[in-house]
Formats: C-alpha cells, structure tokens, sequence
C-alpha cells in the first residue's frame, strides 16, 4: 500500500497472507490496491510513482514469499 502526505510518500506492506488460490490473492490485493489509488498519489514528485508500483503489486499477487525454508 502507499499513502501520501504532500512531499511524503511511504510505502508499506501488509503483513503476509496465506492464500490458496490466485482469486483469493487478487481480492486481498484489490482492497489494498484501492486503498493506494485514494491515498497514494498525492505526494510529489513520488506519490504518483510508487502508487502505480504498489497497485500493480497488488493485482499480480504481491512479493513472492522471501522466507525460504530450507
């Protein structure tokens, strides 16, 4: 999700979700999506920017999963 506040941008992640489908995946993502397209774009010059990159993320299914158990 990204939010912004005139000249600050932040991204932040959500905590992880164990899904079993890609459907599953894309209606988190689409609440998330959302909620970055009313927050995220109004920070200048990154709001724009990271907004794009947090919704395109959402709706792809996020980050692949970083813990890897060996």
């Amino acid at each position: 999700m990204c939010y912004s506040v005139v000249v600050l941008t932040v991204r932040w992640r959500s905590a992880a979700h164990d899904t079993g489908s890609a459907w599953e995946r894309l209606g988190l993502g689409i609440r998330y999506a959302l909620a970055s397209l009313a927050l995220g774009p109004w920070g200048l010059p990154w709001g724009p920017i990271w907004t794009v990159v947090a919704v395109w993320t959402n709706l792809t299914g996020g980050v692949p999963d970083q813990s890897a158990d060996d």
